[in-house]
């Protein structure tokens, strides 16, 4: 596999991983949504919408290296953890409890790291690698808290 190929798919990976997780955490929003009252939670779930939610889906329908079935691809991987997670019986999907979520947040570094440390090596650059590291450190830690948790 050529250095070009591996960064689409470490990219295609973490970007699909990021966006399927910003789906789980609105679909459990918008699920606490309907039972809170104050409407503390009502405001989380707009700004989270708004600010993260919204520009990912933008990212994912206007990225230019996909074809546009892996951009639909991608699309469902988002929407459907957050239509699942907001159609949950439970008070908060199982799939996305704390334990769980520190896992899927270090996997997701380690894809990130991957991906920076792909792009430091192709463009013999410091400042990825440097992203890379700070990624690594952060999945570790995600992952370290997880077991000690568990």
């Amino acid at each position: 596999m050529n250095p070009e190929s591996y960064l689409l798919v470490a990219y295609t990976l973490g970007a699909t991983a990021l966006y399927a997780g910003f789906g789980g955490v609105l679909g459990t929003l918008i699920h606490q949504a309907r039972s809170d009252p104050s409407g503390q939670v009502r405001r989380l779930l707009l700004c989270f919408a708004l600010l993260v939610f919204l520009p990912a889906t933008v990212f994912v329908l206007g990225n230019a290296p996909w074809p546009w079935w892996l951009r639909i691809l991608v699309l469902a991987a988002g929407v459907a953890p957050t239509i699942l997670a907001a159609a949950s019986r439970r008070q908060v999907g199982g799939l996305f409890l704390l334990p769980f979520a520190r896992r899927y947040f270090a996997g997701a570094m380690a894809i990130t790291a991957l991906w920076s440390f792909g792009v430091s090596w192709s463009l013999a650059a410091v400042v990825p690698a440097i992203v890379g590291v700070s990624a690594l450190i952060a999945g570790l830690a995600s992952l370290l808290t997880a077991i000690r948790a568990a």
